[in-house]
Formats: C-alpha cells, sequence, structure tokens
C-alpha cells in the first residue's frame, strides 16, 4: 500500500466513527475486541498511555481492570468518541483523552508504565513516535 494510499484510508475511517467501527469489526469477523482485550494481559504497573485510542473501547477496558489512564488521539472526531464511550461507561472523571500528537506528547519522559497502540494510524511508521 503506498503511503499516500495508507493516509487517505486512515484519515477516512478517522473521521467517522461509524465507518471506524464498521472497519474494525466486520473485516475482522467480530474478533477486534477479543484481540484488544488480550492487552490487557500485556500491561505492566499501573500507568497506562493509549496512543490513538480511537473509539475509546480499550481506554474502556483498562480504567475498569483498574489501571490509570491517559490516551493521546489525534482526530477531533475520535476524541470525542472516546469521551462519548468513557461517559457511557460512567468512567469519563476517570481517565483523560486529549487531542494532539503521538510526536509531541503532553507528559514529561517516564510518566507511563506501559504505552499501546492497538490501530495505529500513519504516525507509528514515523521514528519520532518511537
Amino acid at each position: 500500500m503506498t503511503p499516500s494510499l495508507r493516509k487517505w484510508l486512515f484519515e477516512t475511517l478517522y473521521k467517522n466513527k461509524y465507518l471506524y467501527r464498521f472497519a474494525s469489526t466486520v473485516p475482522f469477523a467480530g474478533q477486534w475486541r477479543v484481540w484488544q482485550r488480550l492487552v490487557l494481559t500485556r500491561l505492566r504497573g499501573h500507568d497506562v498511555l493509549e496512543l490513538g485510542c480511537g473509539l475509546g473501547d480499550l481506554l474502556a477496558d483498562m480504567i475498569e481492570a483498574g489501571y490509570n489512564c491517559r490516551a493521546i488521539e489525534q482526530s477531533p472526531p475520535m476524541v470525542a468518541a472516546a469521551r462519548e464511550t468513557l461517559q457511557h461507561c460512567k468512567l469519563g472523571e476517570r481517565a483523560w483523552v486529549i487531542q494532539g500528537s503521538a510526536q509531541s506528547l503532553p507528559f514529561s519522559d517516564a510518566s507511563f508504565d506501559t504505552v499501546v497502540s492497538t490501530f495505529p494510524t500513519e504516525y507509528i511508521y514515523d521514528t519520532d513516535t518511537i
């Protein structure tokens, strides 16, 4: 896949929460959420940062499991969707969802025990992200 096509695809998905939900469910035969929850078995420490939280489903899972979570999401529609998910789960006061870039985090170094990203956009290919 060319970089420009990949960028267009991600930008399209991240503008519409319904299209995003479809793209993260149907092609994976409903297994996406099962795979996401596997992250819970890999978390270390208590403080977790999620890069690109999308709809906020995994973020809600992590908070419900007792983790102190923050998330950064570049797409304003996805920030709104994640906050909506957290409010729906009655977890809105227990997490921060910040609109921003993974390359320019508003946190000091070593602020988190674990960083997760399960459905990253093209930023994950940028060496500044890592």
